[in-house]
């Protein structure tokens, strides 16, 4: 089965097995992904509830769904801007211990409902050295409910990216 390596959220380790499409442009080959706010945000349920410390890579593409520059994340986390930034170019060194852990209190406080902010407390202790695990979304448009999402439909169509299981 072919997949796209979905590498314009910033992370590289994201795959999409559809919900994708390419077209043609002035420019040369363009590609159209569906409902890609949405997958931003499953993505970034993956990525908090990892037990892989947050990298360089994840620093950056969680600030950019918060809306934050660098000196904004900067003061939620009590670092220095230029710490961020730090972190930000070393995409693959994990930053560390405690402004993991607040990076995704703060992020699921932002983004998402209340219970997620505690599913993270208690999967703090379980973080590790880790490389984080490829991550491989399917889109599914006219999904039912068949579990519970994060992210419920609000557009009523059944639209919603899942995660699945690597190839």
């Amino acid at each position: 089965m072919s997949t796209y390596h979905y590498t314009m959220c910033g992370l590289n380790y994201v795959y999409l097995r559809n919900g994708y499409r390419y077209y043609d442009t002035a420019y040369g080959p363009g590609v159209s992904i569906e409902k890609a706010d949405a997958l931003d945000h499953v993505i970034a349920s993956r990525v908090l509830t990892s037990h892989s410390r947050l990298r360089g890579q994840e620093v950056r593409f969680l600030r950019s769904l918060l809306e934050r520059s660098q000196a904004e994340l900067a003061t939620h986390l009590g670092v220095k801007r230029i710490t961020v930034a730090r972190w930000e170019g070393t995409p693959n060194t994990p930053i560390p211990g405690p402004a993991d852990r607040l990076l995704r209190l703060v992020t699921a406080h932002a983004l998402f409902e209340e219970g997620f902010a505690h599913i993270l407390v208690e999967l703090l202790p379980e973080i590790t050295d880790t490389h984080p695990d490829e991550i491989v979304m399917v889109y599914s448009p006219h999904a039912t409910a068949t579990e519970p999402s994060l992210f419920p439909d609000d557009a009523g169509d059944g639209e919603r990216w899942r995660p699945t299981k690597a190839a």
